[in-house]
């Protein structure tokens, strides 16, 4: 199950793709706290975004890699 479900760490700093900056643990995400970030934005949140693989999940393939089960806030100095 441990490969089916992960959580990864978003900030809020936009990245160029569109979205938000991704990162594979707290504590990397947490390194960019208080930064500026590319676009001249200051880092102050960090999210966590639990997801699980679609195809395990709905016990079929659906046409998306994995869906968003949870997500929150979780650390902010605003």
């Amino acid at each position: 199950m441990a490969n089916n479900v992960f959580t990864l760490y978003q900030t809020n700093e936009p990245n160029i793709l569109g979205g938000l900056m991704t990162y594979n643990s707290l504590s990397e995400a947490m390194d960019h706290v208080g930064k500026m970030g590319c676009f001249g934005r200051r880092i102050t949140k960090v999210y966590a975004v639990t997801y699980v693989n679609s195809e395990w999940w709905r016990g079929h393939y659906t046409g998306y890699l994995c869906e968003v089960l949870g997500q929150g806030l979780i650390y902010s100095i605003d």
